[in-house]
């Protein structure tokens, strides 16, 4: 596996190399899913299964260079091309952005970008 593989695009650009990037799947349960008193062991009636969400940790410095990130993910909802560790192949995927975390630094009197994180969930 090879950056080309793990790179992550965002309606056709790609983004700015991270520090770090996190997968994480999970499953969406229906309301009549249930874990009864009795034998405390769960039922569950799975909607949707391995759901992506990626979240991303950025070291960058440059406010133009969020700028630019806010800007790609600033819509309900966007393409995100992205490797599948479940299918073993890119695929094309339908996310939004969720939540979107900045870090400043204060340098003497310039004020700098620390860090800065966000989620792109699965629709």
């Amino acid at each position: 596996m090879n950056y080309n593989d793990i790179k992550i695009m965002i309606n056709g650009s790609e983004l700015p190399e991270s520090a770090q990037v996190s997968i994480e799947y999970s499953d969406l349960d229906s309301d009549a899913s249930i874990r009864p008193i009795t034998t405390g062991i769960l039922r569950r009636n799975p909607i949707r299964k391995n759901i992506m969400k990626i979240t991303i940790k950025c070291v960058l410095e440059d406010f133009d260079k969020v700028n630019e990130i806010l800007s790609k993910v600033s819509d309900t909802q966007f393409s995100v091309v992205v490797y599948d560790n479940i299918s073993k192949t890119r695929k094309n995927k339908t996310m939004y952005a969720g939540n979107r975390k900045f870090d400043y630094k204060v340098v003497g009197a310039r004020i700098m970008i620390g860090g800065f994180s966000f989620n792109l969930i699965e629709v």
